[in-house]
């Protein structure tokens, strides 16, 4: 397996499967720091795989339940400010 095929397993267990990066450097033979450093380069390179995860967490959750979270924060601003207002 080439290193870039690597880069890409390790992205895709972190973004995806939402494996540990403890997890992941055993399942790829490297160690945590090996691991942490890819990601680093990664996000220095404008991937950050954080942001990913969380899109693909909230796109596997469905469009209802995102909008009801959007909803939701919204209304608690809406109430915060209000109560200030008051």
């Amino acid at each position: 397996m080439t290193p870039e095929a690597k880069r890409r397993k390790i992205r895709g267990d972190y973004v995806h499967r939402r494996m540990t990066m403890g997890d992941i450097a055993k399942v790829h033979l490297v160690s945590p720091s090996t691991v942490s450093r890819i990601k680093k380069a990664a996000k220095a390179a404008g991937d950050d795989w954080d942001i990913a995860r969380a899109a693909s967490v909230m796109a596997g959750e469905g469009i209802d339940n995102v909008m009801s979270s959007i909803l939701e924060d919204f209304m608690m601003e809406a109430h915060t400010l209000m109560q200030a207002i008051k």
